[in-house]
């Protein structure tokens, strides 16, 4: 089994897939706790647990990119333009309205944590002896992710927002809300189901990957949905 993960089993686990697990557990642990409440964070917890923490994957690709003499030759006019074409995009929407230019930052946000999701399921899924139900894993992840995306935003102002108030547009729709959780209930049991059939079918089971894909969809589910926060 030791094939279908990343690095090896005691890297991927407490490294790439206990992070959607650990946290959703401690929560759900404490949530009975009156010291846990919404409430902002301020500007300091926002530095280390967004900057420092969140966002430190992406300081750490220019070691595959700008520091790398290699991929400079061969993207040199890639990585000249792309950040300037990029600014010039921000700098053209912010003049517009800041709205416009925060809500389509965090709808590119969340393009980027699904299709996130998207790229480790298919890394887990590389070895996998037939690759007949790679479609079925892709549309797996993406509605388990997305549909919690969705029910934000069918069921009116939330607690919390993605980067500032009313980034996202919301409808007041309780009754698609609902809906689209029996979608999403449906599309996990479904997915087990399948995982099921083809342990019987294959006896191959890649643990990395259900492990990756349950753990996404419980993650956003509860984050978003049931926490609302």
């Amino acid at each position: 089994m030791h094939k279908f993960w990343i690095h090896k089993a005691r890297f991927d686990l407490p490294f790439i897939i206990g992070p959607l697990f650990i946290p959703l557990f401690t929560i759900l642990i404490l949530s009975n706790f009156s010291f846990i409440e919404h409430s902002d964070l301020s500007s300091w917890h926002w530095l280390v647990l967004i900057l420092g923490i969140d966002v430190a994957h992406v300081y750490s690709t220019l070691f595959k990119t700008y520091f790398n003499k290699e991929k400079q030759v061969k993207f040199k006019m890639t990585f000249k333009w792309v950040p300037f074409l990029a600014w010039t995009v921000g700098v053209v929407l912010f003049s517009i309205s800041s709205l416009l230019f925060w809500r389509c930052m965090a709808y590119l946000a969340v393009f980027h944590f699904i299709r996130q999701q998207y790229g480790f399921m298919r890394l887990y899924s590389r070895n996998d002896p037939t690759q007949e139900w790679w479609k079925w894993n892709a549309f797996a992840i993406y509605t388990l992710t997305g549909l919690p995306v969705l029910i934000w935003h069918c069921s009116g102002l939330r607690a919390f927002n993605w980067f500032v108030e009313n980034d996202f547009i919301y409808f007041n729709m309780p009754w698609l809300a609902q809906l689209l959780k029996l979608f999403w209930l449906f599309i996990l049991i479904a997915y087990l189901i399948i995982e099921i059939i083809q342990y019987l079918r294959t006896k191959h089971f890649n643990l990395a990957r259900c492990l990756l894909v349950i753990g996404s969809a419980l993650t956003w589910y509860f984050g978003i949905v049931y926490f609302n926060g």
